[in-house]
C-alpha cells in the first residue's frame, strides 16, 4: 500500500515555515478602519503583524499590497473585547455583494509568508470589476507561504472567468495549506481556484457543497501549477459542473477525500481511500456536521497534526476517535473504526 509519506513527510516540514510570528505588532481591531490601519502599517515599515479581530461585523473592503517587504501577517476572527481570548464567537467580513473583500499581493523583492484563521467571508462580490474579474471574497498573489484555515466563504460571487470566494496564485516558495474551511453556496467560475508552483501544498478536511459554476464548469475547487498536491480528507460534494478538477503538472495525491466528481488530468499513482457516497449532514439548515451515522466518521486519512490542524472548523480538536473525519467538522464519535469491513 503506497502512501507517499515521502511527500507527506515534507509538507509537515513545510508546515512550520509559517507560524504566529515571534516577534510582531500586536493589534486587536474592533473596526474595519483598525484592520485596515493595521494593512497600512505593514504596508509602510513590513513589520511583522498579528491582526487579531473582535467578533462582529465588518463591511469594508480590505487591500494589502507589498513590493519589498517580507513581513509575517497573522490575521485572526473570534476575539472577545480586548482580544485576551478566541470566544467572542463569528467574525464576518461582509462584501455586501458591491466589493471584493480582501486582496493581497506581494511582488517584486516581497514574499510575505500570510496566515488567515477563524473569519467568515460573506456577499463579497465587485460586480464592476474589469480585466477578468476579481474573487469575491480573497485574491492572493505571490507570497512565500499560505495557511488558510478555519474559515467560512457562504454566498460570495464573481463573473464567469473567477473563482468566486477563493483565488490564490502563488506562493512562489513555501507552503500553501488549505485546511478545515467551509464553502457553501459561492458563485462564479468555481469556488476555489489554487495555481501554486513551489515545492508542495496540502488541502486537508474542507467541505465544499452546493456552490454553483456560472461557466459551465467545475462549481468546487480547482487545483493548478506545478506543486504537488496531498489532497485529503475533504468533502467536495453537490457542486455544478463538478466538484474538483485538476490541472497541475506536479502530481495531486489523493487520500480518504468524499467526491462526487472529479475531472482534469489523472490523479496520482499511490491515491488511495477515496469515496463517492452521500456525506449525510445532521439536521438543520446549514448544518455541515457530520451525523453520528455517517460513513465520513473516522474515515480520514491520518496525516501529521502540523498538516490537518489541531482544531476543527468549530474550534473543537480535530482529531477524536481511531481516525480524522473527512471534512471541516469532527464528530465525537470516538470507538466506530471506519476501516474495519461490516
Amino acid at each position: 500500500m503506497i502512501r507517499n509519506m515521502r511527500l507527506v513527510r515534507a509538507a509537515s516540514i513545510a508546515a512550520l515555515v509559517i507560524a504566529a510570528p515571534a516577534r510582531a505588532a500586536l493589534v486587536c481591531a474592533d473596526t474595519g478602519d483598525g484592520i485596515q490601519a493595521a494593512l497600512d502599517q505593514v504596508m509602510s515599515i513590513g513589520e511583522d503583524a498579528t491582526i487579531r479581530i473582535v467578533a462582529g461585523t465588518y463591511a469594508r473592503p480590505f487591500y494589502l499590497s507589498l513590493t519589498e517587504q517580507a513581513p509575517t501577517i497573522d490575521i485572526s476572527g473570534g476575539w472577545n473585547a480586548g482580544c485576551t481570548a478566541q470566544d467572542g464567537g463569528s467574525t464576518i467580513l461582509d462584501g455586501q455583494h458591491v466589493h471584493q473583500i480582501l486582496y493581497m499581493d506581494s511582488f517584486g523583492s516581497a514574499r510575505a509568508q500570510v496566515r488567515i484563521s477563524r473569519l467568515t467571508f460573506v456577499g463579497g462580490e465587485d460586480p464592476g470589476s474589469i480585466f477578468g474579474g476579481m474573487p469575491g471574497a480573497i485574491d492572493i498573489w505571490g507570497t512565500a507561504g499560505i495557511v488558510i484555515e478555519q474559515n467560512q466563504f457562504i454566498g460570495n460571487a464573481a463573473d464567469t472567468h473567477t473563482p468566486a470566494a477563493l483565488g490564490v496564485y502563488g506562493p512562489g516558495s513555501g507552503l500553501l495549506i488549505l485546511r478545515n474551511n467551509l464553502f457553501v453556496a459561492n458563485t462564479g467560475q468555481c469556488a476555489a481556484f489554487v495555481n501554486d508552483s513551489s515545492t508542495a501544498a496540502v488541502i486537508s478536511g474542507n467541505t465544499f457543497v452546493a456552490n454553483a459554476s456560472n461557466a459551465s464548469s467545475t462549481g468546487g475547487l480547482v487545483l493548478d501549477g506545478s506543486a504537488a498536491y496531498v489532497i485529503a480528507n475533504n468533502i467536495l460534494w453537490n457542486n455544478t459542473g463538478g466538484d474538483l478538477y485538476l490541472a497541475g503538472s506536479g502530481g495531486q495525491y489523493l487520500f480518504h477525500n468524499d467526491i462526487g466528481f472529479v475531472g482534469g488530468t489523472p490523479i496520482a499513482p499511490g491515491s488511495e481511500g477515496n469515496l463517492s457516497v452521500a456525506p449525510q449532514f445532521a439536521s438543520g439548515l446549514l448544518n455541515f456536521r457530520l451525523a453520528p451515522d455517517s460513513p465520513l466518521v473516522n474515515r480520514g486519512f491520518d496525516l501529521s497534526s502540523g498538516d490537518i490542524g489541531a482544531w476543527d472548523l468549530a474550534g473543537g480538536e480535530r482529531l477524536q476517535g481511531v481516525h480524522v473525519d473527512i471534512g471541516a467538522y469532527e464528530s465525537d464519535v470516538l470507538l466506530r473504526d471506519g476501516f474495519d469491513p461490516g
